[in-house]
């Protein structure tokens, strides 16, 4: 199985498999084997650490769903450390899908990439970063804007030269996602 980043049409945005205004259409990860200690002590199942294929997990807040890949697929702008996307659901349809990049040494890579895919963005600059020891690096911002009111938005890094990030999606879903994580984090709740 290979999963690409296909050419984008505004009435059909994707990414690595996953479109936008539509329902969420992949099966969910696989738990892991419990020992019967781990029942008897009453330990909720867990989800596979490394899936065999495209799956999702439920997110610990309300309507969030992480995507994992499984190790041996090589997917573009993805990063290797969380090999996941972050998707959110309104009205049972995707409207958010964020995920983590690279970082600062492959961000020229990855917005070619997006360029490819997305064309040209609304807006491009340069955002610079400096060190506690006065190193100053420069970071890649981009800015889209497709029809329906959807969005995207990458940055080859931001305070962490080994990690950028890329989102998609209607700029209310951002929020609410950004919201709920707030919220969730503020609680105690279990799930």
């Amino acid at each position: 199985m290979s999963i690409l980043l296909a050419t984008a049409s505004t009435a059909g945005l994707s990414i690595l498999g996953v479109s936008l205004g539509e329902p969420l259409n992949v099966p969910e990860c696989p738990f892991r084997k419990q020992y019967k200690y781990e029942k008897k002590r009453g330990d909720k199942p867990e989800y596979v650490s490394s899936p065999e294929s495209m799956c999702f997990k439920i997110a610990k807040n309300p309507g969030t769903f992480h995507i994992k890949f499984p190790v041996s697929e090589k997917l573009p702008i993805l990063s290797r450390k969380t090999r996941a996307i972050s998707v959110q659901i309104l009205d049972g349809k995707v409207e958010y899908i964020g995920l983590f990049t690279e970082g600062r040494f492959w961000q020229k890579r990855d917005f070619e990439i997006l360029v490819k895919k997305f064309g040209k963005p609304e807006s491009q600059e340069a955002v610079t970063f400096q060190n506690g020891f006065g190193a100053r690096t420069n970071a890649i911002k981009a800015h889209w804007v497709f029809e329906g009111g959807y969005k995207a938005v990458f940055q080859g890094f931001d305070h962490s030269i080994d990690q950028g990030y890329f989102w998609i999606g209607k700029p209310e879903a951002k929020y609410d996602f950004e919201r709920l994580t707030r919220e969730f984090l503020k609680t105690d709740r279990e799930f």
